[in-house]
């Protein structure tokens, strides 16, 4: 991480929305932070409130937002470029388990996986797949759990055989677009049933 590269971490404690304390974007401009990671929930209560953030704000020395830990809607994500990266920049989103130890799909900076709500690809090393079960991989724009299918760095001993006969479920609903792009609609087991459609939590967030 950060701190093993000797990289200088800044964390801000506290809420986005009131005035009890400096705004991050005071912060990001008085130190001149590069990269910032926060929760899409953080960006949505941002939203929820109308906030705006002043132009007497210069964030120019912010060149990535990251965000992770649930899934990113598209208004988040056009919020964020319109409000936080008016100066340009990336958005960077990705998915990963405290179970596999790192992220595993990622949408990096430059190789055009970056896509509203997209999660990317899977980084080098990581393989995995979209499908039912076992026997049924689903195709583009159909959604499924999120399956790993091969051994990944950083794994633990006991799913060394992962295989694609061998999937390790991630309980995770995903799909992915034509272009190879994964996107995470939520858990699995986080799903309401009503008058026969199955919508997951995330998909409420953002009505």
């Amino acid at each position: 991480g950060p701190l093993c590269n000797g990289v200088t971490t800044l964390i801000f404690e506290g809420s986005f929305v009131g005035t009890h304390s400096p705004p991050p974007w005071a912060l990001i401009e008085r130190h001149e932070v590069t990269h910032w990671k926060t929760a899409p929930s953080a960006i949505r209560l941002l939203k929820k409130n109308n906030v705006r953030i002043p132009s007497l704000y210069k964030m120019t020395s912010l060149r990535l937002v990251f965000c992770s830990g649930e899934p990113l809607d598209n208004q988040s994500w056009y919020w964020i470029q319109d409000q936080i990266l008016k100066d340009g920049g990336f958005i960077v989103d990705g998915w990963g388990q405290t179970e596999t130890c790192s992220t595993m799909i990622c949408s990096l900076p430059g190789l055009g996986w970056e896509k509203a709500s997209s999660v990317g690809k899977p980084l080098p090393g990581a393989h995995l797949r979209i499908a039912t079960d076992i026997r049924n991989q689903l195709q583009a724009n159909q959604k499924g759990i999120l399956q790993i299918v091969g051994p990944w760095p950083g794994l633990m001993d006991g799913a060394k055989s992962v295989s694609p006969q061998n999937p390790l479920s991630t309980g995770d609903i995903a799909w992915k677009d034509q272009d190879g792009l994964f996107y995470i609609v939520g858990r699995h087991d986080n799903v309401l049933n009503t008058s026969g459609h199955r919508i997951s939590l995330a998909e409420v967030e953002q009505a």
